[in-house]
């Protein structure tokens, strides 16, 4: 009986985890849970155990045990602090981590969060207090929805905690530049990465989840969101029935966003400065892993 998962695809938040999950699922050799983010770590799962995780969403499924097992879990490129963790219970797991232009993934973090409603500083002001050192290592350590927009875009940090852990050549790093621009070719890297057949599924090349900050219908989002129904439909329905809803509402709240990116200030100071972080970060991140970062120019004064 397995005991750990084969693959994790450990993010990052908002760089084409949805696209990837969307697409993998569909290889005869791979097994997705239907719930794409489904973390143990740092959830109220984990003091149920390991075993019971993988019992839960996966020896139950009467899952066939030659296909590799896996998830997709960009919390896990939250702290560097999961990478130890995750170690300890999937010491052989391949891990794939697809990032884009660590600003625009800070920007579409930040619109996510102004569409919830957490969120009501313009982009610049959120800079001008997230990036001090104290704001970034409160991040690092506790992050948030809301204050860890920064912190979540170092991809050289976190995936370096990493690499003290995994042989790198068990973590495949990509861009959703390569995603969107050769999907078929970075399909095929990911199929040799984990040692499966190369495939064309239906939907390649399109974009599963776009973000924006704000709804076609709030009416709608209002009822979604509203806690007594919430309640209502925790006890009436098991955990199965509840992850079917969770994956509906997904799709409703998709539907129910308008797409298309608001206009940013990118010229204020802070963003400057920002730029800058991101810049030495990515060196970090290219020095460690056999990875060119295709935004390396945007990043450059």
């Amino acid at each position: 009986m397995k005991k750990e998962l084969d693959f994790i695809i450990i993010g990052a938040q908002k760089s084409g985890t949805t696209t990837l999950f969307e697409l993998l699922k569909q290889h005869p050799n791979l097994y997705l849970p239907p719930e794409k983010e489904l973390p143990f770590f740092g959830t109220k799962r984990e003091p149920n155990g390991w075993d019971w995780y993988m019992d839960e969403y996966f020896h139950k499924e009467k899952i066939d045990e030659q296909k590799l097992w896996g998830t997709v879990t960009p919390v896990y490129m939250s702290t560097e602090y999961f990478a130890e963790k995750l170690f300890t219970v999937c010491p052989h797991a391949k891990l794939i981590a697809i990032l884009r232009d660590p600003f625009e993934r800070a920007y579409s973090h930040y619109q996510m969060s102004v569409k919830r409603g957490i969120e009501t500083r313009s982009f610049p002001e959120a800079a001008h207090e997230l990036m001090t050192q104290q704001s970034f290592e409160n991040a690092r350590q506790n992050p948030t929805e809301n204050n860890a927009y920064f912190a979540w875009s170092e991809y050289g940090r976190i995936l370096s905690s990493y690499a003290k852990y995994y042989d790198k050549e068990n973590i495949l790093v990509l861009s959703l530049n390569e995603l969107e621009h050769v999907p078929k070719a970075t399909l095929d890297k990911i199929c040799r990465f984990l040692g499966i057949g190369l495939f064309t599924p239906d939907g390649l090349g399109k974009k599963f989840h776009q973000g924006g900050t704000k709804r076609k219908m709030p009416l709608i989002n209002s009822i979604v969101k509203n806690k007594a129904l919430k309640g209502l439909g925790k006890k009436i329905f098991d955990g199965r029935a509840k992850r079917t809803i969770k994956r509906w509402l997904y799709w409703i709240d998709q539907w129910n966003t308008k797409k298309g990116s608001e206009q940013k200030d990118a010229n204020g100071i802070e963003l400057i400065e920002l730029k800058q972080h991101f810049l030495e970060d990515t060196k970090l991140l290219e020095s460690e892993f056999d990875f060119k970062a295709p935004w390396l120019q945007s990043l450059k004064p």
